[in-house]
């Protein structure tokens, strides 16, 4: 019997379509294809990130006022902490440079206390530290008050550079008349150069008024500090005449070395008369000692900056040995000014018979 024929295979079912090798390989749109270099993506140091970072520098600064920046500023300063706040030790630190490098503008034992009242009268939130809001205008307010003062010294300085120019000014045309005119003793060097200039040997009425209870003025303590060759005229002739301490040849060779001194190291001989009348032509002055010469500066001014050949003629050569004395030239800076405490309207009386008052200029010297 023949076999039966063997059942067909039922039909395999579709399964769902899987992609292909290729298709699965095929990249995404966009993608870098396999092999391929990728594309560089954007970094913070790119152009555009700088450009982003400084925009958003320039938002954040534009969030401040102009005014707010310049006082932003000076707290970055002082904020050691960077905590965007000034503390009391760094408020401190602020007003003590302002202090110190500006304008001293109260004393120092002034300053804690005045430390701790800006810091009170600023801290409105009472977290004991000064943020920007409450430290804009406080520092406002400071540097106002600080600026008013120096305005107020430049003020003070012009004003009283005017005043010395027109008290210089009067004084020089007083001297040109012939009259006596009003220094300050800050003065004194530019009115004692014009006198000499005119021909003139200063004579200094001192009207200093010093410390109540002082014998000494405040013009006669400034010259026993100067480093100037001093005759003190006065104890000279109570030493003489009426202590009788010193012989008139002793006194009148301690008068030559003062004014070898002069003449040598280009000091001022500054005569002191205090309040007294010395018998100055007719007993304290010779040729050999001191010469009434030295009281006329025209001749003195002759003898400035001579070497000893240049003498002959002069008063020179009766008071001064080169070779003894170590002085072969006389120095360009040497002057002669007389100082007498008579007022102005008594000097001329008491002192005309024994100084030589035609060949001075009168000087009242004033504090200020």
């Amino acid at each position: 019997m023949p076999p039966k024929p063997a059942a067909a295979a039922p039909a395999a079912k579709p399964s769902p379509s899987r992609p292909s090798a290729k298709s699965a390989a095929a990249p995404k749109p966009g993608a870098a294809k396999p092999g391929a270099a990728a594309k560089p993506q954007p970094s913070a140091s790119a152009p555009g990130a700088k450009k982003a970072a400084a925009g958003a520098a320039d938002k954040k600064k534009a969030e401040f006022s102009e005014e707010e920046v310049k006082h932003r500023v000076v707290l970055c300063k002082y904020d050691e902490d960077q905590d965007d706040a000034l503390s009391l030790k760094e408020l401190a630190r602020l007003i003590k440079d302002v202090a110190e490098e500006e304008c001293q503008f109260c004393q120092d034992h002034e300053l804690g206390p005045y430390i701790q009242r800006a810091m009170k009268g600023a801290d409105k939130d009472g977290d004991k530290k000064l943020n920007l809001a409450e430290f804009v205008p406080w520092h406002s307010e400071f540097r106002g008050f600080i600026d008013g003062i120096k305005n107020q010294e430049v003020d003070k300085k012009q004003a009283e550079a005017t005043a010395h120019a027109e008290a210089l000014k009067s004084l020089l045309e007083c001297m040109d008349k012939g009259v006596i005119g009003d220094c300050r003793m800050g003065d004194l060097p530019a009115a004692i150069e014009a006198s000499i200039q005119r021909g003139k040997t200063p004579l200094l009425v001192d009207a200093t008024v010093g410390v109540e209870g002082e014998s000494f003025s405040p013009l006669e303590t400034f010259y026993s500090y100067s480093g100037d060759a001093l005759i003190e005229m006065k104890k000279l002739v109570v030493d003489v005449n009426i202590q009788k301490e010193k012989t008139l040849e002793e006194a009148m060779e301690g008068c030559r070395k003062k004014l070898v001194e002069g003449l040598k190291y280009g000091k001022g001989l500054i005569v002191l008369m205090s309040n007294s009348a010395p018998p100055l032509k007719s007993k304290f002055t010779s040729a050999e000692t001191l010469p009434i010469d030295v009281f006329d500066a025209s001749k003195v001014k002759a003898v400035l900056s001579k070497d000893y050949r240049e003498w002959g003629g002069t008063f020179l050569p009766g008071v001064i040995d080169a070779e003894r004395d170590k002085c072969p030239v006389i120095h360009k800076d040497f002057k002669v000014v007389v100082v007498t405490k008579f007022s102005p309207e008594d000097y001329a009386e008491f002192l005309g018979e024994e100084v030589p008052l035609p060949l001075m200029q009168p000087i009242r010297v004033v504090n200020k």
